[in-house]
């Protein structure tokens, strides 16, 4: 069995299915759409489907949007731990690429807009991405400068997100949300735009903090809620995790996908 991720890998697991002793070839799907960025890419890959034993799709709004049949085989990640609510930094975190489909910039908005960056909060960016300079040249125009730090590629997150207040994810339509998961591992409050992945991950917790996709004010208030109460993040935190570790554990991730290679093995 072959496992591919991704259009190009996709590419190389149907060439190699063409040889006289053929693999079977299971695609994973990370993204809400067809494969390729153009016509000509989606046609081609049209033709060769067939060449294709089976697909997983990270998520239901994956699923929905491949225009292709899959099986759902949502992302798994391990137990983690996280600092007691009293010994967090009194940081608001995001972990993202920054590229626009991130909607960074919606979320430097939305913190403008808070008030816990006039009580001590402050808003940490970790991530490496084309908006860089523009979000920068964004968070000076809004006089919020101070209170937001851009810290570039990181290979610390696990620490920033144990120790972090709050995480917030501002994409829109995320596949699924890896950053989100490993924050509700942590037992790490997270504010999240309700769209695409959220719904399920954040989104399946009574009380889940989601506001509008694009509601700055929204967005602002679910921030202010919680950095006002400490009781309200642990609580919160604590049930993001207890879902992580039911729904999104690493053990049901290998079993469905052992299920998808088995499932094309038999065939």
């Amino acid at each position: 069995v072959i496992n591919t991720h991704m259009s190009d890998a996709d590419f190389a697991g149907i060439r190699s299915s063409f040889r006289r002793r053929r693999p079977r070839l299971v695609s994973t799907r990370h993204f809400a759409a067809p494969r390729g960025s153009g016509q000509l890419v989606r046609g081609v890959f049209g033709l060769l489907t067939g060449r294709v034993d089976a697909q997983i799709a990270i998520s239901d709004f994956v699923a929905a949007r491949v225009g292709e049949p899959s099986t759902v085989v949502r992302t798994g990640v391990a137990r983690a731990e996280g600092s007691a609510v009293n010994a967090r930094d009194r940081v608001v975190l995001m972990a993202q690429r920054l590229e626009s489909e991130k909607s960074t910039a919606s979320a430097l908005a939305a913190w403008a807009q808070t008030d816990a960056r006039t009580r001590g909060w402050r808003l940490r960016i970790a991530g490496q991405g084309a908006e860089r300079a523009g979000l920068e040249a964004m968070a000076a125009r809004l006089g919020i400068s101070k209170e937001v730090e851009f810290l570039g590629h990181r290979s610390d997150v696990d620490e920033l997100m144990a120790n972090a207040g709050i995480f917030l994810a501002s994409a829109e339509n995320e596949p699924l949300g890896l950053s989100v998961l490993e924050a509700m591992a942590r037992a790490t409050p997270v504010v999240a735009a309700a769209g695409g992945g959220h719904l399920e991950t954040v989104g399946a917790v009574a009380g889940a903090a989601l506001y509008e996709p694009g509601s700055i004010a929204q967005a602002a208030a679910a921030i202010d809620r919680l950095a006002a109460d400490a009781e309200a993040r642990t609580a919160y935190g604590e049930d993001l995790q207890r879902h992580q570790r039911r729904a999104f554990n690493v053990g049901d991730w290998c079993d469905g996908t052992l299920r998808v290679y088995e499932s094309v093995v038999l065939q």
